[in-house]
Parts: C-alpha cells; structure tokens; sequence
C-alpha cells in the first residue's frame, strides 16, 4: 500500500496593532492625580505576509500476512508542516515611558519567515499486530475464557528538519524558532482482552519515547543531542470498557461505559539559572482518568458520548518556565485543566 499528495499553501498573514498611551499627571502640592482629556500618543502599525509553499509528500506501507490472524508492516513516510501564522510577523519593540509622546515609536512587526521555516519529516514505522483466539485460563477451582487476545509490538523512528518551537511567555516575551534538527524515536506495547464474549474489554500500553533536539555549544561548537522540553519520556495507559447492550438488546441500539487511564511520565521543562546555566529539571509524573458513556445509533452510524474528563481533578502542569534570565524571572506556568464535563456526537454516512 503507498500514496502520494501535492499541496499546495497560501500563506496570507496581516498583523494590526493600535496602541493609545495615557499618562496620568501628580501634583505633590496637592496631592492630586489628573487624567489628561486626551491620549498623549497614539500609534498604528501593521504588515503583511503572503508566501505559497509547495508540499510534496508520500507514504509507503507494505505488509506480510504470516497466518490468519497475525501480520507484519512497515511503514515509510515524508511529509511537510507549516509554521503558525502568529509566529511569523512577530510585534517587538520596548515601551519607554521616558518618551512621551514618542514612547510607543519602537514598536513594529518583525518577520520571521527567513528564521521559521518550514518543517520536513521522514518518518519509519515497523510493526506486529497477532490475534489469539479463545483460550481458557484455569484458576484453583474454576476457570475462565478469554473471547480475544489482541498484541501488538510498534517501532518508530522520526527525523525532522526546521521543526517549530517557542520560548519564554507573554511576561518576559515570546521568542520563536526551529530546531535544525530533530528526531523522535521509541517503542509501544498494546494489548486488548474481551470476556464473556465481548462484554468486558480491558486494554494496556505502554510507550517508551525520546524527543531530542541538536544543539551546538556556541563556544566550543560541540554538537549533542538534547531533550525537548515538554515531551514525557514515557506513558502507559489501562482502559475498561463495558459492553451493555450485549446482555440489554435494545433494537438499533448499542450502549457502552468506560474508564481510561493514562500515564505520563517526566518532561523537561525550561530551567535556567540567573547565570544563563541550564539545568536539566523535570515535572513529576501524573495520572489523568477519564469515564464516559458512548451510545450508538443505526448500527453506529450516529455516536453520541458524554463523560467526565480528569475524574479525579489531578492537578498537574501543562507548561512550566522557570528562566531566571529573563526580564520577569518568577517561575510561569499554566495549569492542566481540573475536572471537566463533555458531550461530542458523530455521524458516519
């Protein structure tokens, strides 16, 4: 199995920005403050960006069948990805009170599209996926059957050029860049058992990952491969689905409940020290349930599935910067999203 694709992108970007500056005026000997009947300045900037880019890509996915249940793949893949719009006209400038009037005149747009280029992947897969039967599992004095065993074994190694990245915040300021190189590579373990023919499923994985990046020592010119900040270095995930409708028969109608569990392990985060020395810290592991009840229409055709994402409201962090070099230098971060409630539906035709 392959394929192959053309796109083509129009790249439009329009930035506008209009800035007032109002300065309040103090009187010492009447201990009054005054606020003036007009702005003091006031200023308007923008720019444009137009660029088309020419993707081309392909897919290339063979595979041996060894048994009736069991096969072996491979899998080959290139493609492109298109750096955001916002990061491409980029607003700087420094507001200087001292000015007066003209202290909003530094601010402009920067374009970036010399710096943030498009992103170019390749990409290999190599994979094994068996189907076990039946088989009986005897306890002391009972025993059990195993309806299906589903494993499968996944391999897969990517390597980018020009990927996308950005740091600091909207504090100490936005800086945007791509990493020359970069790779991704790691191994998955999935399982899938069903009991009392199809009523109870279980499912497992676990994920081992390295995201790395080259840097190069601007001193010494030492290249090595680092860590991609915010990328967990493993996960592993237990799932439990139960299949109501087996042992309810509504007409047209399929009901199921579930619980997900999920893993994730350490993630480099963005630590420097007053000195500009970075330091290899990590966020802790955390555990993220989430339950829902899934309802099929027609055979499936429509699915309506409504949950609660986060059961436990486990706190954790989506995004941690702890750059003591920059202007703003307490630690920053966003929280991960607490207990949530959803409902989504598809419809298939």
């Amino acid at each position: 199995l392959g394929g192959f694709k053309y796109e083509l992108m129009n790249f439009d970007v329009k930035a506008k920005d209009n800035m007032q500056l109002n300065l309040l005026g103090y009187s010492s000997a009447t201990d009054t403050i005054t606020q003036p009947t007009s702005p003091t300045a006031t200023r308007s900037f923008e720019k444009a960006h137009k660029k088309n880019y020419d993707n081309f890509a392909f897919e290339l996915a063979p595979a041996v069948r060894y048994s009736g249940t069991g096969v072996i793949y491979g899998r080959l893949e290139t493609g492109n990805i298109t750096p955001p719009g916002y990061a491409i006209l980029q607003r700087t400038g420094t507001f200087n009170i001292a000015g007066g009037a003209n202290a909003l005149d530094s601010f402009t747009y920067l374009d970036n599209s010399d710096k943030i280029k498009q992103e170019s992947y390749i990409s290999y897969e190599l994979g094994w996926r068996e189907l076990i039967g039946t088989r009986t599992i005897p306890l002391v004095f009972t025993s059990f059957d195993i309806n299906a065993l589903l494993f499968s074994l996944t391999g897969f190694y990517t390597q980018s050029k020009d990927e996308f990245y950005f740091t600091g915040d909207a504090y100490s300021g936005l800086a945007y860049g791509v990493y020359e190189k970069s790779r991704r590579m790691g191994v998955e373990v999935a399982l899938e058992q069903y009991f009392f023919d199809g009523i109870l499923g279980l499912n497992e994985s676990y994920t081992w990952l390295r995201a790395q990046y080259l840097s190069k020592d601007p001193a010494t010119a030492e290249e090595k491969w680092e860590s991609i900040p915010y990328t967990y270095d493993y996960k592993a995930t237990f799932g439990v689905n139960v299949n109501v409708s087996a042992f309810v028969e509504v007409i047209d109608v399929s009901l199921g409940v579930w619980l997900q569990n999920s893993l994730y392990g350490h993630q480099k985060i963005i630590d420097k020290s007053f000195t500009g020395v970075e330091n290899d810290r990590k966020l802790d592991p955390y555990i993220i349930s989430d339950f829902g009840i899934s309802i099929g229409l027609n055979k499936d055709m429509g699915v309506i599935t409504t949950g609660v994402k986060n059961v436990f409201d486990t706190f954790y962090y989506d995004y941690y910067n702890n750059d003591r070099t920059a202007t703003v230098n307490e630690n920053r971060y966003i929280i991960g999203r607490g207990r949530t409630v959803f409902i989504e539906g598809t419809f298939r035709y």
